[in-house]
């Protein structure tokens, strides 16, 4: 009877003890998958910031082109009518 309650202690030992390598298991994966997930949403920050530094420069971009196209057209339209 004794050796029976030796030995379902031990059950009971290896059962807690798995039990908690299971849970140290889980814990680090959901560790690691947190960590990737900040990861991931800091680079899709840094992301966004340069798309939007790159819709801004091509606006600029635009806009210095416009000037340029106004420049020619008016520059032609101005000397034509100093010499009428």
């Amino acid at each position: 009877m004794v050796v029976l309650l030796v030995r379902v202690c031990l059950v009971v030992q290896e059962m807690l003890a798995l039990k908690k390598a299971y849970a140290d298991v889980i814990l680090n994966t959901m560790k690691e998958s947190a960590g990737r997930v900040m990861v991931s949403e800091k680079r899709a920050l840094m992301f966004q910031q340069e798309l939007t530094a790159a819709k801004e420069n091509a606006l600029h971009m635009l806009m210095r082109l416009k000037k340029m196209m106004d420049a020619k057209v008016l520059l032609p339209n101005f000397v034509v009518d100093m010499v009428i």
